[in-house]
């Protein structure tokens, strides 16, 4: 294996371990100044940037023009051959594979202590674990621990100092109580908003809140309250003439993520890299729902950075928040391609009955980029699935792209190859009364396709219609809105030349 090579294993494995066995790897070379200095620049290094000549020069102090760069080189090597062989005898390679939580991979070594009769050392090792389960808000793990630990007083005859510990495991019961009923309640909102709108969990909000309050020691459940008020909160639409409320959920998860960033909301496998996913999408939607498209699109970039480099999966909502977000900033081109990726993934996991949904996105961002903007590859076929979505839609409710939004675009493909009746029929059709932001918005977009329909469209109609659309902008709340301002605008300029 050639040097560059081991240099790149070095980081997978150091990458590999979890908080305590790094914790444990740094104590154990403390002494060694050089090895302290080698693993904090490993783990700073992304990976395609760790090269053994920048880890010579960050250790030494020198280039590859020195007159001893062979000698210190060998050094390097023999310190990284030192460091490879330590990660191959002391982590547990099992647990690493099967991707457990760091404190469990403790928890059960203190066990195996515990059954091989190294009780002091366990109850040592006990001691810290307790203290980061109590830090970290891990209620799940906690009554475990200080049972182990009562035990092992117990066999060593401490019984006088098992009062505080029973005192902490009776609290750590109560805490773990409150923690299963919160996450069934986070279990039920889901379900509830899926199936009627976040509006319908009011019961269930104010549950999780009220226990937040109630243990105000512990922002795990503070944390979780926060978390899922955004979350839902910001794809409804009943929220969006109170961004306020949404601006206090978002200051407050944000203040306590910047203070307790290792808090779970479910304790499970890899869950800090989930969260920072989720917070990051929730941060970049928070914007693009104040009409911060610049700012959105700017948290959809680091999005992307920080998926590519921590090599976490890209869900569904990850590729049509992008979207929208590039289509909401006029970025046409990127927006194509992520819709490109996004019908690649479907195909690869067998999900093809939702490429209906991305060709119906390929006709919006088609109609919003207008003449000269996105070419469709298969015009016919794409509308042919938009037809199979607006009938999928129909029957379904809450959808992140709404039935009323494709029948707009519907309409607007219609009117574009010159169908005018059949574009007025689509766009009159009652459902869409209760779906734009405001009357006048409605009466907008159906004078427009009449006075087309019509053939009474012409350069000074266009003009006013257009200084009437931008006028709307300015005091629009929704962002969709902006979007079918969007398509509408390059109706006009298309059909009132």
């Amino acid at each position: 294996m050639n040097s560059q090579n081991q240099s790149s294993m070095l980081r997978e494995r150091f990458m590999a371990l979890n908080d305590l066995q790094k914790g444990r790897l740094k104590g154990d070379f403390k002494n060694s100044f050089l090895m302290l200095r080698m693993i904090e620049f490993v783990e700073s290094q992304p990976p395609d940037k760790l090269q053994s000549p920048k880890l010579i020069s960050h250790l030494y102090k020198i280039d590859f023009h020195h007159a001893e760069y062979k000698i210190f080189e060998n050094r390097f090597f023999k310190l990284r051959r030192k460091l490879l062989d330590y990660l191959d005898e002391n982590t547990d390679r099992e647990s690493v594979t099967n991707n457990m939580l760091p404190e469990e991979i403790e928890w059960r070594a203190c066990l195996g202590l515990v059954n091989r009769g190294q009780k002091g050392l366990a109850f040592s090792r006990l001691e810290i674990l307790e203290e980061k389960c109590w830090e970290r808000n891990i209620f799940e793990l906690l009554p475990h621990v200080i049972d182990r630990m009562i035990f092992i007083n117990q066999s060593f005859n401490r019984i006088k100092e098992n009062e505080p510990l029973y005192q902490r495991y009776k609290n750590a019961t109560t805490l773990l109580n409150y923690t299963l009923e919160v996450l069934s309640k986070v279990r039920r909102i889901y379900e509830i908003n899926y199936l009627k709108g976040i509006s319908f969990a009011g019961t269930e909000l104010l549950f999780v809140k009220k226990i937040a309050d109630k243990c105000r020691n512990y922002p795990r459940f503070n944390f979780i309250y926060h978390l899922l008020s955004l979350y839902y909160k910001l794809g409804s639409r009943a929220y969006l003439q109170n961004m306020q409320v949404l601006g206090k959920h978002h200051k407050a998860l944000h203040k306590i993520y910047l203070t307790h960033k290792c808090l779970p909301i479910f304790y499970i496998p890899n869950y800090q890299l989930q969260q920072d996913v989720h917070l990051r999408e929730i941060t970049m939607f928070y914007h693009y729902n104040k009409l911060e498209f610049e700012e959105a699109y700017g948290k959809s970039c680091e999005l992307k950075e920080f998926l590519s480099y921590s090599s976490a999966p890209k869900t569904e909502s990850f590729y049509y928040n992008a979207f929208r977000i590039e289509m909401a900033s006029h970025r046409f081109q990127e927006a194509k391609k992520t819709l490109k990726s996004y019908e690649e993934v479907l195909t690869q996991n067998g999900r093809t009955e939702r490429l209906s949904f991305v060709h119906t996105l390929l006709l919006a961002l088609s109609l919003v980029s207008g003449k000269g903007g996105i070419k469709l590859e298969n015009p016919n076929y794409s509308l042919s699935m938009l037809d199979r979505y607006l009938q999928w839609a129909e029957k379904n409710e809450n959808l992140v792209f709404a039935f009323q939004e494709a029948l707009i675009v519907k309409a607007s493909c219609l009117l574009n190859e010159g169908k005018f009746i059949q574009a007025k029929k689509w766009v009159t059709d009652p459902r869409l009364d209760n779906y734009f932001e405001n009357n006048k918005m409605l009466h907008l977009y159906r004078n427009v396709f009449n006075c087309i329909a019509k053939g009474k469209s012409d350069r000074e109609m266009g003009e006013e219609f257009l200084s009437e659309s931008r006028r709307m902008k300015r005091k629009l709340l929704h962002p969709h809105s902006f979007i079918l301002l969007d398509i509408l605008e390059n109706l006009l300029i298309q059909k009132c030349r």
